[in-house]
């Protein structure tokens, strides 16, 4: 199965979506399935750019460090707010993930709340850098 036949299934299926009257808002394909479908497309000659249309949507590749930022964020608004002890810990699957929970659980919660995760990243790689060098 190339993309060309993956995109007319998915296209099938979302114009019986809509047929039905419903909205569809975002597909997402896990990220190793879609590895294995680009993989394999473009052995047989077929690419699908990136931001190219794709069965109707406009498709875009979130990469792990997207990813990673994203969950972090959702950390943060835990501990922010104070419910640190509902983080599901095997969801901190890398060593990064650990010691980015144990520094922002170290930080005023104000400082979380009102901070963006990008001014967190940027002040977590700057703090954990110069812990490495000392």
């Amino acid at each position: 199965m190339d993309i060309r036949d993956i995109q007319k299934t998915v296209g099938d299926a979302i114009n019986d979506i809509r047929n039905r009257g419903l909205y569809i808002e975002v597909i997402q394909f896990r990220g190793d399935v879609w590895d294995a479908v680009i993989k394999e497309s473009e052995s047989l000659g077929v690419h699908v750019p990136e931001n190219q249309e794709f069965a109707g949507f406009m498709t875009k590749l979130k990469l792990p460090y997207y990813n990673f930022w994203k969950q972090m964020r959702g950390l943060k608004h835990k501990i922010s707010n104070k419910h640190e002890h509902t983080v599901n810990c095997g969801s901190l699957y890398t060593p990064l993930h650990n010691r980015f929970f144990a520094w922002a659980k170290t930080k005023d919660r104000g400082y979380l709340k009102s901070t963006s995760i990008i001014k967190l990243r940027n002040d977590f790689e700057k703090e954990t850098v110069v812990l490495k060098a000392k």
